[in-house]
């Protein structure tokens, strides 16, 4: 067995980035856990209990609105040959180039006043954010299947 003149020498600059890792995301998850959150205790609570019910329920309509809009627009773009289908593509991933705060702040300017803050104004910037990940994962699984579906 051939060993790298420099492997043992390298081997303890192992315990730099695991030492990394341990301190700023192990131990701050650790420390969490160990103060812990009593789940009973905590489901017990009429706020808390609404702000669950509150993200469940618009997360699961901000994700079926994304798969009613980003499911046929990755059918076209994986699908058919036309002219402009490449620009098309790019506009899709616009989303995944532009800072959240830069959507979210275009979003509040475009919408009219009494949306900007509210449940409208949340679902649409999640569809506008999340349509370009349904196209590039759904698209690009259609483009590595038999064009017979």
């Amino acid at each position: 067995m051939t060993f790298h003149p420099y492997a043992r020498s390298a081997k303890p600059l192992v315990a730099l980035p695991v030492a990394f890792v341990g301190v700023f995301a192990l131990w701050p998850a650790l420390t969490t856990l160990r103060r812990g959150v009593d789940v009973v205790d905590a489901l017990a609570r009429e706020s808390l209990r609404s702000t669950v019910w509150y993200t469940a329920w618009q997360a699961t309509l901000s994700a079926l609105i994304t798969l009613a809009v980003g499911v046929p627009i990755a059918w076209v773009l994986s699908c058919h040959e036309f002219r402009g289908r490449r620009t098309l593509r790019a506009l899709t991933l616009v989303p995944f180039v532009l800072p959240t705060l830069v959507v979210g702040l275009a979003f509040r300017a475009v919408l009219p006043g009494e949306l900007r803050s509210g449940t409208l104004a949340l679902i649409t910037a999640h569809v506008f954010l999340n349509v370009a990940v349904v196209v590039r994962i759904v698209g690009g699984r259609w483009e590595s299947q038999p064009h017979g579906f």
